[in-house]
């Protein structure tokens, strides 16, 4: 698995092995990154990595020019290897957190402490096991407490199964959803 563009174009990751992750492919993150730049023309800064496994898309973002990127990971395997990952790729304590708290529904609270470090995110990447929900349940549970996402400009991206229905966010319209091979990627800015 390499890093497909930017600052850290073609440096190797880690990926946790078994099947308890499914790392987005090379090819995908490619794709989403195409369209935050150039589609949608936005900007990541601040960025959670929901559901991070190896830190694939939080790495990517931060090739790309974010500033920082707070990972969400409880598996222990994937610990491991976004740790690795991190440091691999030499970065500073500042730039980059990593959250290990498994609740969805704890997570505002833990991101609001960063948020009065660091500013409000701009970007959050959900990327959990398809099939469970569990993307509409943790964006819904950060949504709870909408000081952690800048004001205007935010962005979220939900990867879900190809055949899960677009969820849907009280405030939030998706302005695209791309189906490619099992997966679907859906992007959603607030409704003005």
């Amino acid at each position: 698995m390499r890093i497909s563009g930017g600052l850290w174009s073609g440096r190797t990751l880690l990926a946790p092995r078994g099947d308890v992750t499914r790392p987005t492919s090379d090819g995908n993150r490619q794709a989403l990154f195409n369209i935050l730049q150039h589609g949608l023309a936005h900007q990541s800064r601040n960025v959670a990595d929901l559901f991070a496994g190896s830190g694939s898309i939080g790495f990517e973002a931060l090739s790309h020019g974010a500033q920082s990127v707070v990972f969400f990971e409880n598996d222990r395997e994937a610990l491991k290897v976004l740790r690795k990952n991190c440091e691999n790729l030499g970065l500073a304590a500042e730039s980059v957190e990593i959250i290990t708290e498994s609740r969805p529904e704890s997570w505002a609270g833990l991101l609001r402490r960063r948020v009065e470090r660091l500013g409000p995110l701009d970007t959050i990447f959900c990327d959990p096991p398809y099939g469970k929900g569990l993307a509409e349940r943790a964006i819904k549970a950060l949504l709870k407490v909408p000081e952690i996402l800048q004001p205007e400009n935010a962005l979220i991206y939900a990867e879900i199964g190809i055949r899960e229905e677009t969820p849907v966010f009280e405030g939030w319209s998706c302005v695209q959803r791309r189906d490619k091979g099992s997966s679907g990627q859906c992007f959603f800015v607030r409704q003005s």
